[in-house]
């Protein structure tokens, strides 16, 4: 690697300043932006300027604005900075105590399920930290850096180990201004637009079979990538939605949504764990297990 020669690179201060002026168009603003005096924005301006070699504001009688080069220095020097106070603030928030856990996790189970509950994770683990990336593909540890994932009915390579987190109860619900009567009869469901998650479209038909009935042939554009979408959905009234019951608490509890029918849909599948065999015996790994294990009873 090649070394960096000092006598290239301003200091972080000149290019502060110089962006700052170039943002108000006004050394007099930026001065007070920074708190500091006039003659020291425009000394450390000038002193970039002379490092370059060029002008980066046009100079007029009582305003200044970025020159062709100023313009193109600007959008870099703005992007320096970010980057420099995005890697200050990532070397301040590293504590060689702390043992992170990657886990790969389906999006609404992340949002309405594990998130609430990380503070009680913390506060039992303090040295333990969660980072979550949403997946929603076929799960494969070769491919993927995950040391966890939370998924729902996939199968997995075989040197996993799998825990069952969950099963799952799907309610009939719908925004009560779109169904204003306290229930809806079958012959009156049928006729709703029923809204559909693309991931699992079969769960009408698994509904309506439960009742002895045929699903009603869906309706175009009412499918939804994810269940928080879906959610959105139904609570705007754009239809009936089957949902599971540990996502929609809140907005039952609320009265954003209600059950308009009360047959629910006990799903087979099941949210699960996959740990990889190599990884089963990690200290942070076990704690984490044991924990989400002890949380299902509070579903």
């Amino acid at each position: 690697m090649s070394s960096i020669n000092p006598h290239h690179l301003p200091s972080t201060t000149a290019l502060r300043y110089f962006v700052e002026s170039a943002k108000y168009a006004s050394f007099t603003q930026a001065s007070e932006r920074l708190h500091v005096t006039q003659a020291a924005i425009s000394k450390q301006v000038k002193q970039l300027e002379e490092l370059l070699g060029l002008d980066l504001f046009i100079r007029e009688k009582q305003r200044i604005r970025l020159s062709p080069a100023g313009e193109i220095y600007y959008k870099d020097a703005v992007r320096t900075l970010r980057e420099l106070e995005k890697l200050t603030l990532k070397v301040r928030s590293y504590n060689n105590k702390v043992d992170e856990i990657h886990i790969g996790i389906l999006p609404t189970f992340a949002s309405r399920f594990l998130i609430p509950l990380l503070p009680a994770l913390y506060a039992k683990y303090p040295e333990i930290r969660v980072k979550l990336t949403t997946e929603l593909g076929k799960i494969d540890f070769s491919q993927q850096p995950y040391d966890i994932v939370i998924s729902f009915n996939e199968l997995v390579q075989d040197d996993v180990t799998t825990y069952d987190v969950m099963d799952e109860t799907l309610l009939v619900v719908s925004s009560p201004k779109l169904a204003q009567q306290e229930k809806l009869t079958l012959n009156q469901l049928e006729k709703m637009p029923l809204l559909t998650f693309l991931a699992r479209p079969y769960l009408w038909n698994d509904w309506f079979a439960s009742v002895n009935r045929t699903a009603p042939a869906p309706q175009s554009g009412l499918v939804f990538e994810n269940f928080q979408m879906l959610i959105h959905a139904t609570i705007a009234g754009l239809g009936v939605a089957l949902l599971p019951e540990f996502m929609v608490k809140r907005e039952l509890k609320n009265g954003q949504l209600k059950q308009v029918h009360s047959r629910p849909l006990h799903s087979k599948p099941y949210y699960f764990m996959a740990i990889p065999n190599e990884k089963i015996q990690d200290d942070k790994i076990i704690k984490f297990r044991d924990w989400l294990l002890l949380q299902r009873n509070n579903v």
